[in-house]
Formats: C-alpha cells, structure tokens, sequence
C-alpha cells in the first residue's frame, strides 16, 4: 500500500482501504472517499516520502517518515494502521511539522 501512496497512485487506495474505514487526524473526515479526496490534495503539495522505520505486530502497522514539501518545509510523521483482511480499516498520525527549523541540543539528529 505505501509504494502507492509514495508514488501517488489514488486509484490503487481502493484495493488497501475498506469503504467504511475510521480516520483519527481531526483535519481529515471518516471513510475511503474522504481519504482519497485529502491524498489528492496532500499530493497538490508535491510531498517527497522518505521512510525511516515500520514494523508491524499483530494488525498494527507503524510507518514512520520523513515528508519534504515543495515549499521546503520538512514534517516528521508517525503513521499508525490498523489492518484486517490485508485491508487498512483505521489510521492515526503523529506529525512534528517544520522540524527543518530545530536546532537539535544533540548530535543525535531528528531521524
């Protein structure tokens, strides 16, 4: 499923994503159709995805990445999928936005 978001194909969300499917972020509204509406949007934002760790367990499944916009603008994003049937059924995130403009107190970096 992640290869096609990355590479922005919306017409694939449906083979991945159950009609009914519960969406946690505030700013996105409940279900497929409204899934796919915001990632055609998002996707208006010319988003570049750098994965820098997932696991699953059980039916969960975390992605955590780096989002670069055109604008330059760096977000730290944990994606978090409930699955069922090879289907995602539920989602939150997690998104640090503008981490291009900490400076870190450590040598450890964001990522």
């Amino acid at each position: 499923m992640s290869t096609y978001l990355l590479n922005g194909e919306i017409d694939k969300i449906p083979e991945y994503v159950i009609e009914d499917y519960i969406q946690h972020n505030p700013k996105v509204e409940t279900g497929r159709e409204a899934f796919i509406n915001f990632f055609r949007g998002f996707l208006q934002l010319k988003p570049k995805f750098e994965i820098i760790n997932m696991c699953s367990e059980g039916d969960m499944v975390y992605l955590f990445h780096k989002c670069t916009l055109a604008d330059g603008s760096v977000n730290k994003v944990c994606d978090i999928f409930r699955v069922e049937n090879h289907k995602i059924v539920e989602h939150w995130d997690v998104i640090e936005r503008g981490v291009e403009k900490i400076q870190s107190i450590n040598k450890n970096g964001i990522f």
